[in-house]
């Protein structure tokens, strides 16, 4: 409760300079009762200048620090990780106004960094572990532009898909900040590959200081100046060459889309996702049932289909059907979702919404699933993209609506986003999970440097894709190797690639082929 404070007006000083005088008796006297006297008396004034309020306010229970040094030295820990959803909205309400990293859907240790910089006198230092994702998310974009005007930073030590915290999956990292505007400041950046690396690498003591010691191996020297409010991407030089040269003369794939969506939620899977069985059982009605694949179904070039479909009760225009319609229409699926209703029951976030009792959370468009597609698994440990238009698709899957239509375009789109190159851009620039898999979702999907293709490149690519869609709708277990490492070679040529930065590219995406 320590981000909520107290409100402070006039007449809270002097009570401020009794309450120091008060600590000060407090702390030297030595008799045990008259210690409890004065401990009493230091309570009921805090009670009487917070007006009774139970929040944590450091200006008041630490006023002599602000009174003498307007500030703290040092501020170190590691604040709470509560993701927004979990929070009270009039929590929220009281954060929007009072923190301006407080946007989007943010953890609650974004605001912590924030309230960090007020509570440090000037140049003083901020160390704290917390999750690395405000680095890269869109919710870290008001943060990092908070850090990047009001910080200079000193270090950042990512321990990437390392679980450090046993039992809960965070992906931490050690920030060291000073309070201090300059933009020219150098600080170092270090990604830790494993755990042994973790362990040898960490130095608190040079960390602290901002120094690069020897003992932190790789550490990437970055301008502060350089930082922009979009995401912050940090790689060794060679990297970072290369993935600006995938940039340069290309257009991100976000510009060639119609639409990059996620799949429906349905706010009950159990209920809403039903197989032949209880299809057969309930006599459902198939004019609102839609095959529907989860994340895991989804390979490379190939779908895994595991026989599940979703009762959708809305029309083409993605508009609810009326209760009275769907019990006249579709008589079993009204029945089955009746008998489903407690089930259905105590889902707080429908209660406050406008919603029907039988509706999904998010149906998102009806049209959508009806065209031509590429869709990936949202979690991956390489690119797995396959093209469909008949299935719908669960929270665990992305799609990609291209502004063109036609069929060449699409497998020339999918052999580009299987390649080993745009696999190696991708995983540089999204959030690392553990056991070596990563996040695939819009914000990081619309940045894929897509590099237009003459036809003499582009046909062959399209040639190819064929080839192995058709030996995988054959055998889905048909082994392709060959024929995508002769897309990969395209690729290299379209992109312009060195047999230098091929090397690059083949050593960071080893042994992730099948």
């Amino acid at each position: 409760n320590s981000l909520l404070g107290v409100e402070k007006n006039i007449h809270t000083k002097p009570m401020l300079d009794e309450l120091e005088e008060l600590k000060k008796k407090h702390f030297n006297e030595t008799d045990p009762e008259k210690k409890k006297k004065e401990a009493a008396k230091i309570t009921e004034l805090i009670s009487e200048i917070t007006d009774g309020h139970k929040e944590f306010d450091f200006e008041i229970y630490f006023s002599e620090v602000f009174k003498e040094k307007k500030g703290f030295d040092v501020v170190i820990g590691n604040p709470p990780y509560v993701e927004f959803k979990k929070l009270k909205s009039s929590f929220k309400d009281i954060f929007n106004k009072s923190y301006k990293s407080a946007r989007g859907k943010y953890d609650i240790y974004v605001l912590f960094i924030e309230l960090s910089h007020r509570l440090l006198r000037n140049l003083g230092q901020m160390i704290f572990i917390n999750p690395t994702t405000f680095l890269k998310k869109d919710y870290g974009k008001a943060l990092r532009d908070f850090i990047r005007h009001n910080y200079a930073i000193l270090q950042i030590l990512d321990f990437a898909d390392l679980q450090i915290f046993e039992g809960v999956t965070n992906y931490t990292g050690l920030f060291f900040f000073r309070k201090d505007s300059n933009q020219c400041f150098e600080f170092g950046y270090h990604k830790f590959k494993n755990s042994n690396d973790a362990l040898a690498d960490i130095s608190l003591s040079t960390s602290f200081r901002g120094d690069t010691s020897s003992n932190i191996k790789d550490v990437i020297q970055v301008p502060s100046i350089n930082l922009k409010e979009n995401h912050w991407d940090f790689h060794v030089e060679s990297t970072g060459i290369l993935l600006d040269k995938l940039r340069l003369g290309s257009n991100e794939l976000v510009e060639k889309v119609e639409a990059i969506f996620q799949g429906i939620a349905s706010g009950k899977d159990e209920v809403f996702y039903v197989t032949d069985t209880t299809i057969k059982e309930y006599g459902l009605e198939n004019e609102i049932l839609f095959p529907l694949l989860k994340g895991q179904n989804v390979k490379r070039y190939s779908l895994n289909w595991s026989g599940y479909y979703v009762i959708y009760p809305y029309d083409k225009s993605s508009v609810v059907i009326p209760e009275s319609r769907l019990k006249s229409n579709y008589p079993s699926v009204y029945r089955y979702l009746v008998k489903q209703k407690l089930m259905l029951e105590g889902r707080e976030y429908f209660d406050n919404s406008s919603k029907k009792w039988y509706e999904l959370w998010n149906q998102r468009k009806y049209t959508n699933f009806m065209k031509t597609r590429i869709v990936t698994p949202e979690i991956s440990d390489r690119n797995n993209f396959v093209i469909t238009d008949s299935f719908f698709g669960n929270t665990k899957t992305y799609h990609i609506l291209l502004k063109e239509h036609d069929a060449g375009t699409y497998n020339f789109f999918l052999g580009l986003l299987n390649s080993r190159l745009l696999e190696y851009f991708y995983q540089s620039i999204t959030s690392p999970h553990a056991g070596g898999f990563y996040a695939y979702k819009t914000q990081f999907l619309e940045r894929i440097p897509v590099r237009d293709c003459p036809p003499h490149l582009r046909t062959p690519i399209i040639t190819l894709v064929d080839k192995i869609l058709s030996s995988k709708k054959r055998n889905p277990a048909a082994n392709t190797s060959n024929l995508e490492a002769q897309i990969d070679q395209m690729v290299y040529k379209l992109y312009d690639l060195t047999d230098e930065e091929i090397e690059i590219v083949a050593k960071e995406t080893k042994g992730k082929k099948a």
